[in-house]
């Protein structure tokens, strides 16, 4: 189980819902004697299913701060825990892996939510868009899941307290720890952009990141880039809290939503996912949550 681990991984860092649905396909009827196939998945995601086959860690770079991305996310994982286990990792301290092991047992209650949104992470003075109502949506999505029967859990991999040069790294070790004791699940991860890229990034030479790291131990890894439409999201434009709020942007040309399989052109990534136009989600701590 992953509270087992996250105990010692959590020790060891201290010393040093949204928008559309994706239509769910139904699962195939097994015949006598013989397993059911995995459910389909539905079209927006059927390019993951190699990666799936390969049991790849799947990782969705995200601007932080928005509503439709872990709404995304959201029904991804929704959509695999038909299938089997589901891992959802998010880039939260890990210290916090009690507290979101307890939100998703709970019932969901207004307490259960207040108890959660006490905690260190999400009641910090420094509002980034990882504390957004939408990834309290998420959670709750995750909650719900467990709550219908699916073998779903919740991971913090981030590093509390991190030296920027080594906060990647110090990721992709929790991830890679918390993966080796449960390597048959379906790994779906959700972070900044940045975070998935494969190598280098090209605005930033010579940095490795967390993908990276993870793939240079050999675990297979899918990182897909964000790429929506444009307008808003609640963005921290520098270290200082007070700099945190909405702003608007432009997006890109997206075509349809889901996910494509097709690299970069500077091999960063290895897709991306699509959504429609973005808007702002605020924090979640005071907002209403429901």
């Amino acid at each position: 189980m992953l509270r087992i681990i996250v105990t010692a991984l959590a020790t060891s860092a201290l010393a040093a819902l949204g928008c559309g649905h994706l239509a769910a396909a139904p699962r195939p009827v097994a015949s006598a004697g013989l397993a059911a196939p995995p459910a389909e998945l539905p079209a927006e995601l059927r390019a993951l299913e190699p990666a799936l086959a390969r049991h790849a860690v799947v990782m969705f770079g995200e601007l932080h701060g928005t509503t439709e991305l872990p709404a995304f996310v959201g029904e991804v994982v929704a959509a695999l825990a038909s299938r089997g286990k589901v891992v959802l990792a998010l880039e939260i301290p890990i210290t916090d892996q009690a507290d979101l092991e307890r939100f998703v047992a709970s019932d969901g209650t207004a307490a259960a939510r207040a108890e959660l949104l006490a905690g260190p992470f999400w009641s910090a003075t420094y509002q980034d868009g990882r504390r957004s109502v939408a990834m309290l949506h998420l959670l709750e999505r995750v909650r719900q899941l467990r709550a219908g029967g699916a073998a779903i859990e919740a991971f913090a991999f981030d590093v509390p307290d991190f030296d920027r040069g080594e906060r990647d790294r110090g990721m992709a070790d929790n991830l890679l720890r918390a993966r080796a004791a449960e390597p048959d699940a379906t790994w779906v991860l959700l972070a900044g952009d940045l975070h998935v890229v494969r190598g280098e990034h090209p605005m930033v030479p010579g940095k490795r990141w967390m993908a990276g790291h993870v793939i240079d131990a050999g675990v297979p890894v899918v990182s897909l880039q964000p790429w929506h439409a444009g307008g808003s999201a609640w963005v921290c434009t520098d270290d200082v809290a007070a700099h945190c709020g909405p702003r608007e942007g432009p997006g890109r040309a997206a075509g349809a939503r889901g996910v494509v399989l097709e690299p970069s052109s500077e091999g960063a990534y290895d897709g991306r996912y699509v959504v429609g136009p973005i808007t702002a989600s605020p924090p979640a701590i005071g907002a209403t949550a429901r």
